[in-house]
């Protein structure tokens, strides 16, 4: 990989893109952890930028499968019976293959049904254990000579050991299966049932879903367009309505419910008979804490409702930390960019990915990035969600208004939001909290926020000032510094050719107001200096001073965070 990134940078040929190509074809190639790695880092397009993290987030993860014996004997291990006792059938071929394990079509005996059984790589949770060390290692390497920013790098390692501690336990995975399967039945999607009681540290068993997996869905979209109708007449199946089932269902568990689908790529949707939808593969589950999930409804309500300034303060502090510069132009570079996307979305011949919501979460990373903000992480997993579902929603609606979608949902969570307040049960109890709050919260504490995000600015704004004029102070300083050092320079080096012989001054000066001045000094004893080596020190330091205090200063004369400017991927 190195070798094909030089040779790019050697031929002037390298692009974010390309290079994002060879590192996915790289990691592709390698598997392991270094999928899970690109998966990661391909969220972060306020490190890398867009077209590096796009072709990073196009990682699948795949592997080749390991021996049949080898996963009797895992069975045996975890079920503490052979798989002959459990299973009546159980297909020695794995259906699928990842870095982190492999599934099996298998029918249950007991219960009579037809079960996917996950079963875990052998010795692979020692194995990324191990990896992450020398990830680890290599970004304390690379932050010792100075190329990365390692607390940036470290927070990254934490995400990455986060992700792989969920996806390594199959209990984890479990449990979320089972509270998505509980929340996704109110929205009409269907996700698999598991088995409980077959299930252990590297062994999980669930029901197996026959159905057709959205990229076989699109496989045919693309190659073969008359066989799809017929086989959505024949199925009872209708694009648009799937996919518009499929956009609210993913907002509703995004902003009301706190509980979604992180990596909802075409592979992890089965359509179904009568536009009836499922998921599989919960390894990747997400939420939000409160306080972000919060703010990003402030943001996202704002949007909806065309307050862009407003929009604009609450994205800015979903940050975790904000640069000591003014906001007021990182702001208007948001509203800007907002309102150019309401625009493009009343534009139905661009291709959907220009229209989509994540088209905007992009633009705004893109502020962040020009700007060099850092993202929040779980703003970035929101994102990762709604991208991976955009592939999907690309063949399904692919001309639908996704701000006029937005707005429509608004009014509906709106609507159930008010109807849960006054069921019948919950009335009496929020009937002196309606009374009370509803007005003041709904007014006062976005104000608060907003108040809040612009004291940050004032902040911000102050502390640039204050830093300026202390840069301004010390940099008239080493400018007269350096200054007097060169004039310095300059008469050591004159002195020094007129004691060896090479120039007498005498001649051109004689006859000027400075002839005396200038020839006592030349007189001065203490600087005869015998030997050439004396010299060569004297004027090496004084030639290193005058550079030195150039240097300093010409760093004084450089903000603290350069705005705005073009981020590199290496």
């Amino acid at each position: 990989m190195l070798r094909e990134i030089l040779w790019l940078k050697l031929r002037s040929r390298s692009t974010p893109e390309l290079l994002g190509i060879t590192v996915r074809r790289f990691v592709e190639d390698v598997g392991g952890i270094w999928t899970k790695v690109g998966q990661v880092l391909g969220m972060h397009h306020d490190i890398f930028g867009e077209p590096f993290s796009s072709e990073l987030s196009k990682l699948q993860d795949r592997a080749p499968g390991f021996p049949f014996a080898t996963v009797e004997r895992i069975l045996a291990e975890d079920l503490s019976a052979p798989a002959a006792e459990v299973f009546d059938r159980f297909d020695e071929w794995p259906v699928a293959a990842a870095s982190i394990g492999q599934v099996h079509q298998a029918h249950l005996r007991r219960e009579n049904v037809t079960v996917a059984v996950k079963v875990q790589r052998p010795g692979i949770a020692r194995t990324f254990s191990r990896d992450l060390g020398v990830l680890a290692l290599l970004f304390r390497l690379l932050h010792g000579l100075r190329l990365i920013d390692y607390e940036k790098w470290r927070d990254m390692l934490n995400e990455l050991r986060i992700v792989l501690r969920d996806e390594l336990d199959y209990h984890v995975e479990a449990a979320s299966i089972r509270r998505l399967r509980k929340n996704l039945r109110r929205h009409h999607i269907y996700a698999p049932k598991v088995f409980r009681r077959y299930c252990g540290d590297r062994v999980l068993v669930m029901e197996y879903i026959d159905g057709v997996f959205m990229s076989e869905f699109i496989e045919v979209a693309v190659s073969d367009p008359p066989r799809l109708r017929a086989w959505c007449a024949e199925n009872g199946i209708r694009p648009r309505k799937v996919g518009s089932h499929l956009f609210y269902a993913q907002f509703t568990q995004i902003y009301e419910d706190n509980l979604f689908h992180v990596d909802l790529h075409p592979g992890n949707i089965v359509l179904l008979r009568d536009n009836h939808v499922a998921f599989i593969d919960f390894g990747s589950r997400g939420s939000l804490d409160e306080t972000f999930r919060f703010r990003y409804n402030l943001l996202f309500d704002a949007i909806v409702n065309g307050n862009y300034a407003k929009a604009a303060d609450f994205f800015l502090v979903l940050a975790p930390q904000l640069p000591p510069i003014d906001l007021e132009e990182v702001k208007k570079e948001i509203i800007r960019r907002l309102q150019q996307w309401e625009l493009r979305t009343e534009i139905t011949e661009l291709p959907f990915q220009t229209r989509s919501f994540t088209a905007l979460i992009r633009e705004l990373t893109d502020v962040l990035i020009q700007y060099r903000i850092r993202a929040n992480w779980q703003y970035l997993r929101v994102d990762r969600s709604l991208l991976t579902l955009d592939s999907s929603l690309a063949h399904l609606i692919p001309s639908r208004n996704v701000y006029k979608m937005m707005r429509r949902y608004e009014r509906a969570a709106t609507y159930r939001s008010a109807a849960r307040a006054l069921r019948p049960a919950r009335a009496a109890h929020q009937a002196a909290r309606w009374f009370v709050l509803t007005a003041r919260t709904a007014d006062l504490v976005p104000e608060t926020i907003d108040f809040g995000a612009e004291e940050l600015r004032k902040q911000a704004a102050t502390f640039q000032v204050a830093a300026g004029k202390g840069s301004d102070a010390m940099r008239t300083i080493l400018c007269l510094a350096a200054a007097g050092s060169a004039v310095a320079l300059v008469l050591l080096v004159l002195i020094f050719c007129h004691q060896v012989g090479w120039l007498d001054l005498g001649p051109h000066l004689r006859g000027t107001p400075v002839y005396g001045w200038f020839a006592r000094f030349l007189a001065v004893r203490s600087l005869r200096w015998e030997g050439k080596l004396a010299w060569t020190v004297v004027l090496a330091f004084g030639s290193g001073c005058v550079v030195s205090l150039l240097r300093i200063r010409k760093r004084l004369a450089q903000p603290d965070f350069l705005l705005p400017r073009q981020t590199r991927v290496f």
